[in-house]
């Protein structure tokens, strides 16, 4: 009977495309797409490493450990969520958490920018949640491809870094077959959107705070 082992290069193309789907999520992407807002808009690195930091771990650590409870509870197949129905739960929660997390900055005073910021998080939380009630959207597309742009628009060296991701996460997440090319595109347009929004609110309301 023939063999139903994959060939040697394919096994190392999907551990590749593991491997990025691992190193590159939607979490990693938002919290450098925050770093890069972050330390646009504060003129001291001393504050605006200390918001970042407050901020990274207010919006990001519980909704981690949500997932992971759910893995490990059996409600969830993995980290990456791969059934659209189960998405639904961690989504409601994270959704839930940055409501949350909102409020907790206005009560102690953080920057008005820090908060539209995670506003904006709110906002792309919304938007994939409820097309995922519907269909299925590549999260992990939608992240980088937010985080590239926003680097394109200020015209940042970062962008030489981001974009290069953008196509390499789009072909992890379809060598994995977690994801169809349609499902990836329409993760880049989500991307796009949301990246369109907050550099619009972040130029319109705190101009100022923005270098170059």
């Amino acid at each position: 009977m023939p063999s139903a082992t994959l060939p040697p290069s394919s096994n190392k193309s999907e551990e590749f495309a593991q491997r990025i789907s691992n190193l590159i999520t939607p979490f990693t992407s938002g919290i450098f797409m925050a770093a890069f807002f972050i330390f646009k808009v504060f003129n001291s690195p001393f504050e605006a490493l200390k918001w970042f930091s407050v901020t990274a771990v207010l919006t990001t650590a519980p909704p981690i450990a949500c997932i992971v409870y759910l893995v490990k509870t059996g409600q969830l197949t993995d980290i990456h969520m791969p059934k659209r129905k189960e998405r639904l739960k961690p989504l409601l929660f994270t959704f839930g958490w940055l409501i949350i997390s909102i409020i907790a900055l206005a009560i102690f005073k953080a920057p008005s920018s820090l908060i539209l910021l995670t506003g904006v998080a709110l906002l792309q939380v919304l938007v994939l949640g409820l097309i995922t009630t519907l269909w299925k959207i590549s999260f992990h597309s939608s992240a980088i491809m937010s985080a590239a742009t926003v680097t394109v628009l200020f015209h940042s060296q970062w962008a030489f870094i981001a974009l290069p991701l953008v196509p390499l996460v789009g072909w992890a997440r379809i060598k994995l077959r977690r994801h169809t090319l349609w499902q990836v595109i329409s993760g880049y347009i989500a991307g796009i959107a949301v990246a369109l929004s907050a550099v619009y609110l972040i130029e319109r309301y705190f101009p100022a705070t923005l270098g170059g």
